[in-house]
């Protein structure tokens, strides 16, 4: 924050196009894979010089409170002291697999059966929501199923499609695919939704508040909102809402 301060009072004093104050944003990688992708190209384009850092919440979150990031998106309600916590709107989810690996694996349908001996395809050791989606799906506990670990989102994207396995993947990433014939919805009523939120300061410099504003609305127009949510599913739907599942 206070690199920022003194870049907005030197350019009130002397304003200079030579000025590339450092702006360091955490955000998870689905979101990055996604909708901030063109966040991040406007806020480069501002005379900054942008770092975007890529972790769970329980290392991105405290970079606020040390001053090393001015704004984070997480899966996290619960800002730091002196931050805000905005609701942005939900990532949508939907679970996946390439045809001959569903008419393989899934024939009847995702069951517990297909799900004890299909591969998952998951982001990594600490991607909670795949376990959460068949808790609500199967209506058990499901631990021991065969997992590959894909540590970014368009490689798990890849591998899903090479039929590696089955999984979760943002319903932004993977519409085009479906309507290509290339992927199949494995559980079309039981899409996940997971909540995001913009944390940033209280009380910021009007270059930081332009930046926040600049991640509202893009998050605004690219994810579900409270209000589209009952228009955008059917009484049928089963779509869950998940807050911090893990951070991926």
């Amino acid at each position: 924050m206070l690199k920022m301060l003194e870049a907005e009072t030197q350019q009130q004093i002397k304003p200079t196009d030579g000025m590339h104050p450092r702006v360091a944003i955490a955000v998870n990688a689905d979101s990055l894979a996604t909708w901030f992708e063109a966040v991040a190209w406007e806020i480069a384009e501002r005379n900054v010089a942008l770092e975007l850092i890529v972790d769970d919440q329980d290392y991105t979150l405290p970079l606020l409170t040390k001053g090393e990031a001015m704004g984070c998106v997480s899966t996290s309600s619960n800002p730091p002291t002196g931050f805000l916590a905005e609701p942005i709107g939900m990532m949508e989810y939907e679970c996946v697999a390439n045809v001959e690996f569903a008419a393989k694996f899934f024939p009847q349908g995702l069951g517990l059966h297909g799900v004890l001996a299909a591969p998952a395809v998951l982001y990594n050791r600490k991607d909670g929501l795949h376990t959460l989606f068949l808790e609500r799906l199967l209506d058990l506990e499901v631990r021991n199923y065969a997992t590959h670990y894909f540590p970014s989102p368009s490689a798990l994207l890849a591998a899903i499609e090479k039929g590696i396995g089955y999984g979760l993947v943002p319903c932004l990433q993977a519409s085009s695919l479906i309507e290509a014939g290339k992927l199949v919805r494995l559980a079309p009523q039981h899409k996940v939704e997971v909540n995001l939120y913009w944390h940033h300061w209280e009380t910021a410099p009007s270059n930081a508040q332009a930046i926040s504003e600049l991640v509202v609305r893009h998050a605004r127009r690219a994810l579900i909102q409270a209000g589209d949510h009952a228009m955008s599913f059917s009484d049928d739907d089963e779509s869950v809402d998940i807050d911090h599942p893990s951070e991926r």
